[in-house]
């Protein structure tokens, strides 16, 4: 971060701090060891209510660092950054905005300054642009390490090349990757930092962008919705148009193929429950085919399967027995034994997947609602805040933090919810067009608490302090930031 620029004001109150600290008064030097004051920082900004912990390193005038410096720390702003003076922890806000901190060693008088800042919730962090359109049906990847995976249309209304980005967490370019036969589509990230993306063909990249291997799906749409499911261990799982695969990890060999739909495809996004991937057959039936063997353990049909309920990119969730299952109107719940419960009424096209709290309370979003809250039991409708529909039908969903608060992408800006459906934050732009833009991205919760979503053109990262909520079964798209499908154990 640059340094703030001090007013006159503030330069004449920084010389007097030095003085007083130091025990020089101005102008005057004193002969010392020490010639020089460096403050290392790592961060110097972050959320108001977080700390950020500062050192300082002397060195003599022959450059030799002192190793018994006795440095005093001070803050100019302490309504922004208050600070320990013998540790130089710095606490952040409770405003926020810019502060100087001042790290001085009394005996000689030297001294270094940095600027810090204290970041509002819901303050922009960084945002990054791409050529094109980005993916409007998923939202960004987080990697193991932190790095930020999107996917691009580079030339929108083509269905055949797409763009994948490596974005560091401070929103620096790492690589880009072109590939074909590939656009609209999600992407997930392995336990060891692979890349898969899927379209017409499935694709393992390295997390130096690096092509692995490539896997032509047959008769696989290039805009198919089939992001795919991986855990620890085991195969690569796609819902494949025409049929289910199963693909190794290392080598993208078939392990196994399911049977070919009669009717609909599959194209739905898996999900893995231990050594069970349920798979949506877009037309009429939820599936549980074995992760090894691909053997079906259980077909599960609509209770309504003779209408077009067409699912689109929402996945079945699963928590504990139950199972909640997204399709294009609707919203249903069964158990994995195929025991029928409830299913919302028909309230418009676009259902996305449900996040699901602690103690089992939905949270999803639906055309015909905006982000609402449902009962687990019953399905009714707890609370509804219909100003947050989404941009598109298929689109991801909420994500669920720490201290209960929802994250939902909306059709006229970003907004942040708690639990009781009172809004705590909004974001909206127009990105320079003069109409207020549409957030696409299901948000992605980093370890750090940031927020990751897109609007059609950029990618965003959102000042925040709270990780995903590590009580759920279901915070996120896909199950977690790596979107990979995977249901966590309770």
């Amino acid at each position: 971060m640059p340094r703030l620029k001090l007013t006159r004001h503030q330069a004449g109150r920084l010389a007097m701090i030095v003085a007083a600290v130091t025990g020089c008064p101005d102008g005057v030097t004193r002969p010392t060891a020490i010639a020089r004051l460096d403050i290392l920082a790592g961060d110097t900004a972050g959320v108001v209510g977080t700390a950020l912990q500062f050192s300082a390193v002397a060195y003599d005038s022959a450059g030799r660092v002192v190793g018994d410096a006795r440095i005093t720390w001070t803050s100019l702003d302490t309504t922004r950054a208050r600070v320990n003076a013998l540790t130089g922890l710095v606490w952040l806000g409770p405003n926020p905005g810019d502060a100087l901190v001042i790290a001085a060693e009394p005996r000689s008088g030297a001294a270094d300054t940095v600027s810090v800042h204290a970041a509002a919730e819901g303050e922009v962090r960084w945002t990054f642009s791409v050529t094109g359109q980005m993916n409007n049906m998923a939202g960004p990847a987080i990697g193991p390490d932190g790095t930020i995976y999107v996917l691009s249309v580079p030339f929108p209304g083509t269905q055949e090349v797409a763009d994948v980005h490596a974005l560091s967490a401070s929103g620096v370019p790492r690589w880009s990757l072109r590939i074909d036969r590939t656009s609209a589509n999600g992407l997930l990230v392995a336990p060891d930092g692979t890349v898969y993306v899927t379209g017409r063909t499935v694709r393992a990249i390295s997390p130096d962008g690096g092509t692995r291997w490539e896997h032509i799906l047959a008769g696989a749409s290039s805009s198919a919705f089939i992001v795919g499911a991986v855990g620890m261990s085991g195969p690569l799982i796609v819902a494949g148009e025409d049929s289910p695969i199963a693909l190794d990890r290392l080598t993208g060999d078939t392990a196994w193929v399911g049977p070919v739909s009669p009717v609909g495809a599959w194209l739905v996004p898996p999900t893995l429950v231990g050594g069970t991937a349920w798979i949506k057959r877009t037309a009429d039936s939820l599936f549980a085919f074995d992760v090894g063997t691909g053997a079906i353990r259980r077909r599960i049909a609509e209770p309504d399967s003779g209408v077009a309920d067409l699912a689109f990119g929402a996945g079945p969730v699963p928590v504990g027995a139950s199972l909640y299952v997204p399709t294009a109107f609707r919203l249903g719940c069964v158990d994995t034994a195929g025991t029928f419960f409830w299913a919302t009424d028909y309230r418009g096209r676009g259902v996305s997947e449900p996040v699901v709290d602690a103690v089992g309370n939905l949270y999803l979003q639906m055309q015909g609602d905006g982000l609402v809250r449902r009962d687990p039991a019953s399905g009714v409708v707890v609370w509804r805040r219909p100003a947050l529909r989404q941009r598109w039908a298929w689109h991801g969903g909420p994500a669920l933090a720490q201290g209960g608060v929802i994250y939902a992408a909306g059709i006229d800006g970003f907004f942040a919810y708690d639990t009781a459906g009172q809004q705590r934050w909004a974001f909206q732009t127009d990105e320079g067009t003069g109409t207020l833009v549409p957030f696409v991205g299901a948000p992605g919760i980093g370890a750090d608490g940031t927020i990751y979503t897109n609007s059609e053109t950029r990618v965003y990262a959102f000042w925040a302090a709270h990780p995903a909520e590590s009580q759920s079964p279901w915070p996120m798209w896909r199950g977690n930031a790596q979107r990979s499908g995977v249901a966590r154990s309770r």
